[in-house]
């Protein structure tokens, strides 16, 4: 069988006869190692040319018309070599390396001895007519390390978690997390869930049409009983229903609008999700939905948990329109009752949160 060493002999070989001819000798190598090889072999002798790009595994190359046109245009030669031991048939079907040596051997191809065994050579003319010039590499040079990579590495500079508006600490209800109705902070906090999926899809729809869309869009948080759906759906229609509240929900109204920032006041970064928002040119509302069963009686009574939310909303917006009011507001589902939140009153919660 030829080896991979037989690319080296003819390389060499190949080199002679081209500082004869004082012309670059053009080499067509199959992978990118062997093409790299003959570069640092051959240097400015040479001008070699891969047939497998960067990046591509020999065991799946499959040659192109061009790759067999640059092959047979070989003048001076044409190396075949591989290394271990080869398959006869790959697939049922002869290997290329196999057809290829049965080709030489049919062209009265001479075994020849190389310095690590034996090969077949095919000879046409006089290869060593040109005389052989003696090259010689120069010694690889050593580079000094740079003191860095002496230097063990920095500690790694972990940014800080971003942080939610909805988990800033404080209470979030008025007398704990059991409602008036009995339900669990869990139960509370999906019948919050399934609120605020049919806020966000009902405006959509014709108000005909609630009843049959409800349960489709509440079980978009799980399985629901038709009893709590249509409890649910009450409580959806007297908010969307009610003409005080239906500035909040018309078309130019946003839904679920993702919101991240820079807190200056907390020093973190910040990503929300506002239940409702109104731009205009003046002004900026940012409405968040509540389904508490306790609702404070004034703005000032609100769980402060809440306080800190909006006060994160409001200092985010700020940053994004610094020319506009900003109006922060509950939507109160229960009772559907919109609560504006002074502005004040929240950034105050906001500072109690970057101290707590």
């Amino acid at each position: 069988m030829l080896r991979l060493w037989i690319a080296t002999v003819a390389l060499l070989l190949g080199l002679s006869a081209a500082s004869h001819a004082q012309e670059r000798l053009q080499v067509v190598a199959t992978t990118g190692m062997i093409a790299d090889a003959a570069r640092q072999v051959g240097g400015d002798l040479v001008e070699v040319r891969a047939l497998m790009g960067a990046g591509v595994d020999p065991h799946g190359y499959r040659q192109t018309r061009s790759d067999i046109v640059a092959m047979t245009r070989a003048e001076t030669w044409l190396v075949v070599a591989a290394a271990g031991e080869l398959a006869k048939e790959e697939n049922g079907k002869t290997s290329w390396f196999q057809t290829i040596e049965d080709a030489a051997k049919s062209l009265k191809a001479k075994p020849h001895p190389f310095e690590d065994g034996d090969g077949l050579r095919l000879q046409k003319g006089e290869w060593a007519s040109a005389p052989a010039q003696a090259f010689s590499l120069a010694p690889p040079t050593r580079s000094a390390m740079p003191s860095w990579a002496l230097e063990p590495a920095p500690a790694s500079q972990r940014e800080e978690a971003t942080l939610s508006p909805s988990d800033l600490g404080g209470e979030k209800y008025l007398t704990g997390p059991s409602d008036a109705q009995g339900l669990s902070e869990e139960q509370a906090l999906a019948r919050g869930r399934r609120m605020h999926l049919l806020l966000e899809h009902l405006p959509h729809l014709p108000a005909p049409a609630w009843p049959e869309a409800a349960l489709g869009i509440v079980s978009m948080d799980g399985q629901v009983s038709e009893g709590e759906t249509a409890s649910l759906l009450e409580e959806a229609t007297r908010v969307l229903t009610k003409p005080q509240l239906k500035h909040l929900f018309a078309d130019d109204a946003l839904a679920e609008v993702p919101l991240a920032a820079q807190s200056p006041t907390l020093g973190r970064k910040l990503f929300g999700i506002i239940d409702r928002l109104i731009v205009t040119p003046t002004r900026v509302t940012a409405v968040d939905f509540k389904s508490n069963a306790l609702q404070p009686d004034t703005p000032e009574a609100t769980p402060e948990a809440i306080l800190r939310q909006m006060g994160a909303y409001a200092e985010m917006l700020a940053a994004l329109y610094p020319d506009r009011e900003i109006e922060l507001g509950i939507l109160w589902t229960r009772s559907a009752e919109y609560m504006v939140l002074p502005h004040a009153l929240v950034m105050a919660g906001l500072q109690r949160a970057a101290g707590s």
